[in-house]
């Protein structure tokens, strides 16, 4: 029986192909004080490891999934495969407390004939 199962597994394995997804650094992030009082700032770095995907939206989110206003140079992050992208995340100091998770999560183009197109939302948690 224990053979069986692992036969089973090692099938569902190889059939599964593989799985390609962006990396979001730092996985636990601390804010810190940016140069503007009340105002905090935490730097992310985004690697695109998907030739498909070109494009990265990023959102910051309380324990709910309700969106924190946050700002930063872009909203959406244009960064083409094998490439890594900083990015400066401000988030007004009072606000916080509120923040759990700053994600990103890539953008599929209309125009992309492949329904198969799975979209990823990577997220960090604030510590």
């Amino acid at each position: 029986m224990y053979r069986k199962v692992k036969l089973m597994f090692l099938v569902l394995l190889l059939a599964s192909g593989p799985v390609f997804a962006h990396q979001w650094t730092p996985t636990y992030v601390q804010f810190r004080p940016s140069y503007v009082k009340g105002i905090s700032v935490v730097k992310m770095e985004l690697f695109n490891s998907r030739m498909d995907i070109d494009y990265y939206s990023i959102g910051a989110f309380d324990v709910n999934w309700n969106p924190v206003k946050f700002v930063s140079s872009e909203e959406i992050l244009n960064v083409k495969y094998r490439q890594r992208r900083s990015v400066d995340i401000y988030v007004n100091t009072f606000d916080i407390p509120r923040v759990v998770y700053i994600c990103s999560k890539s953008k599929i183009l209309n125009k992309e004939k492949d329904r198969a197109l799975v979209s990823s939302r990577i997220c960090s948690k604030v510590k």
